[in-house]
Protein backbone atom coordinates (compact mmCIF):
# COMPACT_ATOMS: atom_id res chain seq x y z
CA UNK A 1 0.00 0.00 0.00
CA UNK A 2 2.82 2.30 0.85
CA UNK A 3 4.55 1.78 -2.47
CA UNK A 4 1.25 2.19 -4.28
CA UNK A 5 0.54 5.46 -2.53
CA UNK A 6 4.01 6.72 -3.19
CA UNK A 7 3.55 5.87 -6.89
CA UNK A 8 0.33 7.83 -7.00
CA UNK A 9 1.97 10.76 -5.27
CA UNK A 10 4.92 10.62 -7.68
CA UNK A 11 2.57 10.42 -10.71
CA UNK A 12 0.53 13.33 -9.41
CA UNK A 13 3.66 15.42 -8.84
CA UNK A 14 4.94 14.62 -12.35
CA UNK A 15 1.62 15.70 -13.87
CA UNK A 16 1.69 18.91 -11.87
CA UNK A 17 5.25 19.60 -13.01
CA UNK A 18 4.32 19.05 -16.66
CA UNK A 19 1.33 21.37 -16.34
CA UNK A 20 3.43 24.01 -14.60
CA UNK A 21 6.11 23.72 -17.26
CA UNK A 22 3.51 24.13 -20.01
CA UNK A 23 2.10 27.24 -18.34
CA UNK A 24 5.62 28.62 -17.94
CA UNK A 25 6.34 28.14 -21.66
CA UNK A 26 3.10 29.89 -22.62
CA UNK A 27 3.87 32.76 -20.24
CA UNK A 28 7.40 33.04 -21.62
CA UNK A 29 6.08 33.29 -25.19
CA UNK A 30 3.58 35.95 -24.16
CA UNK A 31 6.24 37.94 -22.34
CA UNK A 32 8.64 37.62 -25.26
CA UNK A 33 6.04 38.85 -27.74
CA UNK A 34 5.16 41.85 -25.54
CA UNK A 35 8.71 43.08 -25.01
CA UNK A 36 10.70 45.24 -27.44
CA UNK A 37 13.06 43.21 -29.62
CA UNK A 38 16.49 42.78 -28.02
CA UNK A 39 17.86 40.59 -30.83
CA UNK A 40 20.51 42.04 -33.10
CA UNK A 41 18.69 42.36 -36.44
CA UNK A 42 21.90 41.67 -38.37
CA UNK A 43 21.88 38.11 -36.97
CA UNK A 44 18.48 37.44 -38.56
CA UNK A 45 18.98 39.13 -41.91
CA UNK A 46 18.75 37.35 -45.22
CA UNK A 47 22.05 37.66 -47.17
CA UNK A 48 20.10 38.50 -50.37
CA UNK A 49 17.53 41.16 -49.37
CA UNK A 50 19.35 42.17 -46.15
CA UNK A 51 16.05 42.22 -44.23
CA UNK A 52 14.89 40.22 -41.21
CA UNK A 53 13.65 36.81 -42.37
CA UNK A 54 9.98 36.91 -41.37
CA UNK A 55 8.29 33.71 -42.53
CA UNK A 56 9.72 30.49 -43.91
CA UNK A 57 13.55 30.08 -43.81
CA UNK A 58 15.82 27.63 -45.63
CA UNK A 59 19.28 26.80 -44.26
CA UNK A 60 22.40 25.45 -45.94
CA UNK A 61 24.47 22.60 -44.39
CA UNK A 62 26.44 25.20 -42.41
CA UNK A 63 23.24 26.71 -40.94
CA UNK A 64 23.15 29.97 -42.93
CA UNK A 65 19.57 31.14 -43.52
CA UNK A 66 17.80 32.64 -46.53
CA UNK A 67 14.21 33.78 -47.23
CA UNK A 68 12.47 30.68 -48.60
CA UNK A 69 9.66 32.32 -50.55
CA UNK A 70 11.41 35.06 -52.54
CA UNK A 71 15.18 35.17 -52.20
CA UNK A 72 15.82 31.42 -52.48
CA UNK A 73 14.18 31.43 -55.90
CA UNK A 74 16.61 34.07 -57.17
CA UNK A 75 19.62 31.76 -56.73
CA UNK A 76 20.88 30.48 -60.09
CA UNK A 77 22.12 27.05 -61.09
CA UNK A 78 20.75 23.58 -60.34
CA UNK A 79 22.64 23.32 -57.02
CA UNK A 80 21.65 26.76 -55.64
CA UNK A 81 24.78 27.67 -53.67
CA UNK A 82 24.61 29.44 -50.32
CA UNK A 83 25.56 33.12 -50.79
CA UNK A 84 27.71 33.02 -47.65
CA UNK A 85 29.65 29.73 -47.71
CA UNK A 86 28.99 28.60 -51.31
CA UNK A 87 27.84 25.15 -50.22
CA UNK A 88 24.83 23.73 -52.10
CA UNK A 89 21.43 23.70 -50.41
CA UNK A 90 20.57 20.36 -51.95
CA UNK A 91 17.44 19.10 -53.67
CA UNK A 92 15.35 19.49 -50.50
CA UNK A 93 16.70 22.41 -48.42
CA UNK A 94 16.43 22.16 -44.65
CA UNK A 95 14.05 24.44 -42.74
CA UNK A 96 15.41 26.71 -40.02
CA UNK A 97 12.41 26.04 -37.81
CA UNK A 98 14.01 27.14 -34.52
CA UNK A 99 15.08 30.47 -36.01
CA UNK A 100 11.63 30.90 -37.54
CA UNK A 101 10.00 30.40 -34.13
CA UNK A 102 12.35 32.83 -32.36
CA UNK A 103 11.74 35.54 -34.98
CA UNK A 104 7.98 34.89 -34.97
CA UNK A 105 7.74 35.16 -31.15
CA UNK A 106 9.85 38.33 -30.83
CA UNK A 107 8.63 41.88 -31.37
CA UNK A 108 10.21 43.99 -34.10
CA UNK A 109 10.02 47.63 -35.20
CA UNK A 110 8.44 48.32 -38.57
CA UNK A 111 11.04 48.80 -41.31
CA UNK A 112 8.97 51.62 -42.82
CA UNK A 113 9.32 53.78 -39.71
CA UNK A 114 5.67 53.91 -38.62
CA UNK A 115 6.83 53.73 -34.95
CA UNK A 116 4.76 50.55 -34.32
CA UNK A 117 6.18 47.20 -33.18
CA UNK A 118 4.69 43.81 -33.98
CA UNK A 119 5.40 40.15 -33.34
CA UNK A 120 7.34 38.60 -36.18
CA UNK A 121 4.37 36.36 -36.97
CA UNK A 122 2.29 39.50 -37.68
CA UNK A 123 4.91 41.54 -39.52
CA UNK A 124 4.26 40.39 -43.11
CA UNK A 125 0.57 41.21 -42.74
CA UNK A 126 1.46 44.61 -41.26
CA UNK A 127 3.85 45.44 -44.10
CA UNK A 128 1.00 45.07 -46.61
CA UNK A 129 -1.18 47.56 -44.69
CA UNK A 130 1.44 49.89 -43.16
CA UNK A 131 0.45 53.54 -43.79
CA UNK A 132 4.13 54.47 -44.08
CA UNK A 133 4.95 51.89 -46.77
CA UNK A 134 6.41 53.64 -49.86
CA UNK A 135 4.09 53.64 -52.88
CA UNK A 136 4.79 54.34 -56.56
CA UNK A 137 4.27 57.99 -57.44
CA UNK A 138 1.25 58.22 -59.81
CA UNK A 139 3.26 60.56 -62.07
CA UNK A 140 6.69 58.88 -62.32
CA UNK A 141 6.44 55.47 -60.55
CA UNK A 142 9.26 56.33 -58.09
CA UNK A 143 8.69 54.73 -54.68
CA UNK A 144 7.82 57.49 -52.20
CA UNK A 145 6.61 57.36 -48.56
CA UNK A 146 3.01 58.66 -48.54
CA UNK A 147 3.83 61.45 -46.07
CA UNK A 148 6.50 62.72 -48.49
CA UNK A 149 4.34 62.60 -51.63
CA UNK A 150 3.52 66.33 -51.63
CA UNK A 151 7.20 67.29 -51.30
CA UNK A 152 8.05 64.78 -54.05
CA UNK A 153 5.50 66.29 -56.43
CA UNK A 154 6.83 69.79 -55.82
CA UNK A 155 10.49 68.74 -56.16
CA UNK A 156 9.85 66.85 -59.41
CA UNK A 157 7.46 69.55 -60.69
CA UNK A 158 4.73 67.05 -61.42
CA UNK A 159 1.28 68.50 -62.24
CA UNK A 160 -0.44 69.09 -58.89
CA UNK A 161 -3.65 71.06 -58.56
CA UNK A 162 -4.50 72.97 -55.41
CA UNK A 163 -7.93 72.81 -53.80
CA UNK A 164 -9.72 75.87 -52.42
CA UNK A 165 -10.36 75.76 -48.67
CA UNK A 166 -13.31 76.67 -46.46
CA UNK A 167 -13.92 76.11 -42.76
CA UNK A 168 -15.68 72.76 -43.32
CA UNK A 169 -14.30 71.35 -46.58
CA UNK A 170 -12.08 71.74 -49.64
CA UNK A 171 -13.47 72.29 -53.15
CA UNK A 172 -11.73 70.67 -56.10
CA UNK A 173 -12.71 71.44 -59.69
CA UNK A 174 -11.46 68.56 -61.82
CA UNK A 175 -10.77 68.55 -65.54
CA UNK A 176 -13.90 68.31 -67.65
CA UNK A 177 -14.47 64.76 -68.80
CA UNK A 178 -14.90 64.46 -72.56
CA UNK A 179 -17.77 62.25 -73.68
CA UNK A 180 -15.56 59.91 -75.72
CA UNK A 181 -12.89 59.43 -73.04
CA UNK A 182 -14.24 55.98 -72.19
CA UNK A 183 -13.57 54.89 -75.78
CA UNK A 184 -9.97 56.16 -75.76
CA UNK A 185 -8.83 55.45 -72.18
CA UNK A 186 -9.30 52.75 -69.55
CA UNK A 187 -9.03 55.33 -66.77
CA UNK A 188 -8.60 59.07 -66.07
CA UNK A 189 -6.59 60.33 -63.08
CA UNK A 190 -6.09 63.72 -61.40
CA UNK A 191 -3.88 64.66 -58.43
CA UNK A 192 -4.60 67.42 -55.90
CA UNK A 193 -3.08 69.05 -52.86
CA UNK A 194 -4.97 70.40 -49.86
CA UNK A 195 -3.50 73.88 -49.20
CA UNK A 196 -3.63 73.85 -45.38
CA UNK A 197 -2.66 70.18 -44.91
CA UNK A 198 1.05 70.17 -45.64
CA UNK A 199 1.64 66.50 -46.43
CA UNK A 200 -1.69 65.47 -47.98
CA UNK A 201 -2.03 64.52 -51.63
CA UNK A 202 -5.26 63.15 -53.09
CA UNK A 203 -5.60 61.16 -56.29
CA UNK A 204 -9.01 60.99 -58.01
CA UNK A 205 -9.49 58.13 -60.45
CA UNK A 206 -12.28 57.33 -62.92
CA UNK A 207 -12.04 53.78 -64.28
CA UNK A 208 -14.08 52.59 -67.26
CA UNK A 209 -15.32 49.03 -67.63
CA UNK A 210 -13.68 47.09 -70.45
CA UNK A 211 -16.87 45.12 -71.17
CA UNK A 212 -20.17 46.21 -72.66
CA UNK A 213 -21.78 47.09 -69.30
CA UNK A 214 -21.29 50.81 -69.87
CA UNK A 215 -20.26 51.37 -66.26
CA UNK A 216 -17.55 53.51 -64.73
CA UNK A 217 -16.22 53.85 -61.19
CA UNK A 218 -14.81 56.87 -59.41
CA UNK A 219 -12.45 56.48 -56.43
CA UNK A 220 -10.38 58.80 -54.25
CA UNK A 221 -7.01 57.85 -52.73
CA UNK A 222 -5.29 59.62 -49.81
CA UNK A 223 -1.68 59.73 -48.60
CA UNK A 224 -2.11 60.76 -44.95
CA UNK A 225 -5.67 60.37 -43.64
CA UNK A 226 -9.01 58.95 -44.74
CA UNK A 227 -11.30 61.60 -46.23
CA UNK A 228 -15.05 61.64 -46.84
CA UNK A 229 -16.06 63.45 -50.00
CA UNK A 230 -18.99 64.37 -52.23
CA UNK A 231 -18.64 63.82 -55.98
CA UNK A 232 -20.59 65.89 -58.50
CA UNK A 233 -20.98 65.31 -62.23
CA UNK A 234 -22.50 68.12 -64.31
CA UNK A 235 -22.10 71.89 -64.15
CA UNK A 236 -25.69 73.12 -64.63
CA UNK A 237 -27.85 73.54 -61.49
CA UNK A 238 -30.74 71.09 -61.57
CA UNK A 239 -28.88 68.78 -63.98
CA UNK A 240 -26.25 67.23 -61.75
CA UNK A 241 -25.47 63.80 -60.36
CA UNK A 242 -24.21 63.59 -56.75
CA UNK A 243 -22.92 60.80 -54.54
CA UNK A 244 -20.69 60.41 -51.49
CA UNK A 245 -17.75 58.08 -50.81
CA UNK A 246 -14.68 57.59 -48.59
CA UNK A 247 -11.06 57.71 -49.77
CA UNK A 248 -8.77 54.69 -49.92
CA UNK A 249 -5.07 54.54 -48.87
CA UNK A 250 -2.66 55.43 -51.69
CA UNK A 251 -1.09 51.95 -51.26
CA UNK A 252 -4.14 50.53 -53.06
CA UNK A 253 -3.89 52.88 -56.03
CA UNK A 254 -1.48 51.01 -58.30
CA UNK A 255 -3.17 47.67 -57.72
CA UNK A 256 -6.58 49.05 -58.65
CA UNK A 257 -6.12 51.57 -61.47
CA UNK A 258 -6.50 48.95 -64.22
CA UNK A 259 -9.23 46.94 -62.49
CA UNK A 260 -12.97 47.22 -62.50
CA UNK A 261 -14.69 45.17 -59.80
CA UNK A 262 -18.40 45.50 -60.40
CA UNK A 263 -19.38 43.12 -57.58
CA UNK A 264 -16.88 44.43 -55.03
CA UNK A 265 -17.09 48.20 -55.26
CA UNK A 266 -15.43 48.83 -51.89
CA UNK A 267 -15.41 52.54 -51.09
CA UNK A 268 -15.73 53.59 -54.73
CA UNK A 269 -18.95 54.36 -56.58
CA UNK A 270 -20.05 52.71 -59.83
CA UNK A 271 -22.31 54.62 -62.21
CA UNK A 272 -23.58 54.57 -65.78
CA UNK A 273 -21.34 56.31 -68.32
CA UNK A 274 -24.43 57.20 -70.36
CA UNK A 275 -26.08 58.88 -67.35
CA UNK A 276 -22.99 61.04 -66.74
CA UNK A 277 -22.58 61.93 -70.42
CA UNK A 278 -26.20 63.07 -70.57
CA UNK A 279 -25.05 66.00 -68.38
CA UNK A 280 -22.42 67.11 -70.91
CA UNK A 281 -22.20 70.64 -72.28
CA UNK A 282 -20.34 71.04 -75.58
CA UNK A 283 -19.09 67.47 -75.29
CA UNK A 284 -17.69 67.83 -71.75
CA UNK A 285 -18.98 66.64 -68.38
CA UNK A 286 -18.20 68.79 -65.34
CA UNK A 287 -16.49 66.85 -62.53
CA UNK A 288 -15.99 68.29 -59.03
CA UNK A 289 -15.11 67.04 -55.54
CA UNK A 290 -16.02 68.40 -52.11
CA UNK A 291 -13.63 66.89 -49.54
CA UNK A 292 -14.76 67.21 -45.92
CA UNK A 293 -12.43 68.05 -43.05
Amino acid sequence: LGSSCSGLVFSSCAACCRAALGLAVVAMKRNLSSLPCSIDESLCQCPICLEVMFGKIYTCPEGHGICAHECFGTLSGPNKLCPQCRRPYGVRPCRGIMVEQIIAASRWPCKYGCTETYAGSQMVEHFAKCPARPVPCPACEEAVPPASMAAHYLAKKHPLRCATASSTHWNIICSNWEVDDHDRHSWIGMTFRLPDVEDEVLRALIRFSADSSGLAMVELFHCVAERACKVTFGSVPGRRMHFEMVSRPMQEYQSRQDLFEDEDQGDGFAFSVRSAESLAIDGRVGFALKVFR
